[in-house]
């Protein structure tokens, strides 16, 4: 089978596009033979060494959190599979850059009709980070102001809708060639970046959600009401110091951090079944592509998700 292989943390040249034997599966685990895997930054951060002090320093290693196929087998302990259903797969933090994967249930859900397989790949990670960063750290009402920085990315553009669903008032950030695209997708005001500086608007926002971290919240907390919440995808040292320091009562300051379910999968395949909710797809690469997929994820241009396909 095709994977993707690391040997050292490096440049995007150092992914190898290797042939290993399938899996063998366990009698509680599915075999699935991958259609499509998404590219995430997490993956190049990982690849790059940034989250050595996370992943280690073991090699080689296979990347990629989500995935979308086909399962081909199931063990005899397997109980709401059955070969032949097209699955999205989240595998937590590696393996998914492998044409056939050996998981547990627990890592599966059912691709609902309608929905490709490169959509269901872009769920578990953008869509579930959207998620907890507008309900579970956010706490998003209806008729609050929302500001997503970074409207157009993958993370961004499921902020976007899922705030409009909640019936937020939205306004978005983005570049030139983004803006019609962030209006579509619902927001009520779309703001472009290299022509107007946002942190001059007249206005207070209930959540400032910074998709790609790289706004500093002392430059922006002005633009939060007295219980605003700044939220960031990233960690850093001095986000870190500024959400050890932010009080219940006053400004807040959170990184969130994906944390997908089945459950929030379940929930945001449902949406785009019912075409309440818009997968963005930007490029698409064959999987011996991989370090061009990387090198287009590290511009932070994308317009949406990046697919690789088997």
């Amino acid at each position: 089978m095709k994977a993707v292989h690391v040997y050292q943390y490096g440049r995007p040249e150092n992914l190898t596009l290797v042939d290993l034997p399938k899996p063998k599966i366990q009698p509680n685990e599915l075999l699935v033979q991958n259609v499509v895997a998404a590219v995430n930054p997490y993956d190049c951060m990982v690849r790059s060494g940034a989250m050595w002090f996370m992943e280690g320093f073991r090699f080689p290693k296979i990347l990629g959190c989500e995935s979308a196929g086909i399962v081909k087998e199931v063990g005899k302990k397997v109980k709401q599979f059955k070969a032949g259903d097209q699955v999205i797969v989240c595998t937590g933090r590696r393996n998914a850059y492998a044409e056939y994967l050996a998981v547990t249930e627990g890592m599966v859900t059912g691709l609902p009709e309608s929905v490709n397989f490169s959509e269901g790949a872009s769920l578990p990670i953008a869509g579930s980070t959207a998620y907890d960063a507008l309900h579970e750290l956010g706490n998003i009402q209806s008729g609050q102001n929302i500001l997503i920085y970074g409207a157009s990315g993958s993370v961004g553009s499921f902020a976007v809708q899922l705030a409009k669903l909640a019936a937020a008032h939205v306004t978005g950030v983005c570049s030139t060639s983004n803006l019609s695209g962030v209006k579509a997708l619902g927001a009520d005001e779309v703001i472009d970046y290299t022509t107007t500086d946002f942190r001059t608007l007249n206005m207070k926002f209930d959540i400032i959600f910074d998709t790609p971290s790289v706004l500093k919240f002392g430059n922006v907390k002005h633009l939060l009401n007295r219980h605003g919440t700044y939220i960031a995808t990233l960690p850093s040292p001095l986000t870190m110091f500024y959400q050890l320091i932010s009080t219940k009562g006053g400004k807040k300051v959170k990184t969130v951090f994906a944390k997908p379910t089945i459950q929030k999968i379940d929930y945001l395949s449902t949406l785009v079944y019912e075409k309440k909710l818009k997968v963005i797809l930007d490029k698409e690469y064959p999987i011996e592509q991989i370090a061009a997929a990387h090198q287009y994820s590290e511009t932070k241009r994308a317009k949406g998700k990046i697919i690789v396909k088997f």
